[in-house]
């Protein structure tokens, strides 16, 4: 089967020195066919398979995704706070650490007086996804990194949820689409 290189750039950032440079790294590429991830959902699937420097393999796959609608917003709370009854949405979100309580929802459901950044986009990636799958995030933020987009993940048992902001939505979708991933309507 014919092979491909496949470079990959890495944006590498030093804080110490506010330094930015590029690190690449070619990754030899084999298309072949897709196969099937528990009982098949990704049947199918676009999948490439490619050897690093060291002649390991690698493997990667796309993913579905859809834009959910609305607009959402990240909050942080007191972590010693009770879980607030404001939350709403299509998707909310909770994770409580020491030092934080944050929150994922609509953003039309928060209060002015709670600390949040307003005006996320979510992408909501085709699930169920089986929880042992390797690379999910990599594969869709890898494209995002290089167009320079921040994104904010959840994770679930079921799927991955990427909030980007609505500022960067077009890009993202271009990026994302030109790296294999498919956006469903």
């Amino acid at each position: 089967m014919p092979r491909t290189c496949l470079v990959l750039y890495f944006i590498v950032h030093s804080c110490k020195c506010n330094h930015t440079r590029f690190v690449s790294m070619p990754l030899w590429v084999r298309r072949h066919p897709a196969t099937s991830v528990r009982g098949g959902f990704f049947m199918g699937s676009p999948v490439f398979e490619g050897e690093n420097d060291e002649g390991e393999i690698i493997t990667g796959r796309t993913f579905t995704l859809a834009v959910l609608p609305g607009a959402f917003a990240i909050c942080r709370v007191d972590p010693n706070a009770g879980v607030p009854d404001w939350m709403s949405g299509q998707v909310v979100s909770i994770t409580r650490t020491a030092e934080e309580l944050s929150i994922v929802c609509s953003q039309d459901s928060v209060p002015e007086d709670v600390r949040s950044d307003p005006d996320w986009c979510c992408l909501k990636v085709a699930g169920p996804l089986d929880l042992s799958m390797v690379g999910v995030i990599a594969s869709l933020s890898g494209s995002l990194v290089a167009a320079g987009i921040s994104v904010f993940v959840v994770s679930t048992f079921d799927t991955d949820y990427l909030l980007v902001k609505q500022t960067d939505l077009e890009v993202t979708v271009e990026s994302l689409t030109a790296a294999g991933h498919v956006f469903s309507s």
